[in-house]
């Protein structure tokens, strides 16, 4: 539902198109909603297509100002996003658990570095790590056995890992290991309505790293309905992941849910 006073969805629209998202209006203040998305797309009409294919070759450009100022650990909620988007199969129990989408350096003004090597992705390497990555870290697009199922981590690795100054294998690892389990609300009030500021807390208490407050967490919205759950953390001076920090003002603007 989209709450108009500074609410979060996590709802379910009737149709594709998003034509019933103006009748699922929250009354409550500060909400989430939890409503189950009753419409996903299975299998994405893109995964032959140029724009995924150019995701296994090396990027040209490179940015040339590498540093940056702490990371952005996202996750996404999947049944909105194979609603909106698309996904080879969906999962019941990402109902109740949010997964990772990527581990992203990241400036206080808000911009980041990208694409600051040619490094290609070692695919040795996924397939070693593949068990976990697919459980932690899906590519909920394109199926196991599709040409396309590494795009999505190359693409991660290509756009934002390169940037972190890490080895694949540190890389990839560390963004497993900071896996968030997603508070039993989602679950428990899968069709529901919960307080955003609760939400936000809870995602906070899941990470025993944590000093800061529950501004750490940034709620982000599609819709009026909720994408993703961004963390901040803190870099270290070897450039690894540090706590938990309070996010920068530059990243606020993606705390959008309850803004639309």
């Amino acid at each position: 539902e989209i709450n108009k006073n500074n609410g979060i969805s996590i709802v379910a629209a009737d149709d594709e198109d998003g034509d019933a998202f103006a009748d699922n209006v929250g009354d409550g203040e500060n909400k989430v909603s939890l409503e189950d998305h009753r419409v996903h797309r299975y299998g994405s009409t893109n995964h032959n297509s140029n724009s995924n294919n150019m995701r296994y070759k090396s990027h040209s450009h490179t940015d040339n100002d590498l540093s940056f100022d702490y990371y952005t650990y996202s996750m996404s909620y999947q049944p909105e996003f194979c609603r909106l988007v698309g996904c080879s199969s969906f999962r019941e129990e990402w109902k109740g658990q949010l997964t990772i989408h990527g581990l992203w350096p990241s400036r206080n003004d808000g911009t980041w570095p990208s694409f600051c090597t040619d490094e290609k992705l070692d695919v040795s390497l996924m397939d070693e790590m593949s068990e976990e990555l697919n459980e932690r870290w899906p590519n909920v697009k394109s199926s196991i056995d599709s040409i396309d199922h590494m795009s999505f981590w190359n693409h991660e690795w290509t756009k934002h890992g390169t940037c972190s100054g890490m080895s694949q294998k540190d890389y990839f690892q560390t963004a497993l290991d900071l896996f968030l389990p997603t508070p039993s609300i989602v679950l428990e009030n899968h069709g529901s309505v919960v307080p955003k500021t609760e939400l936000q807390e809870q995602f906070k208490e899941e990470d025993d790293t944590s000093s800061a407050g529950a501004d750490t967490t940034l709620m982000v919205c599609k819709y009026g309905y909720l994408s993703e759950v961004q963390a901040c953390y803190k870099k270290m001076e070897d450039g690894r992941t540090g706590k938990r920090m309070s996010c920068p003002n530059g990243a606020t603007k993606e705390d959008t849910c309850g803004e639309e």
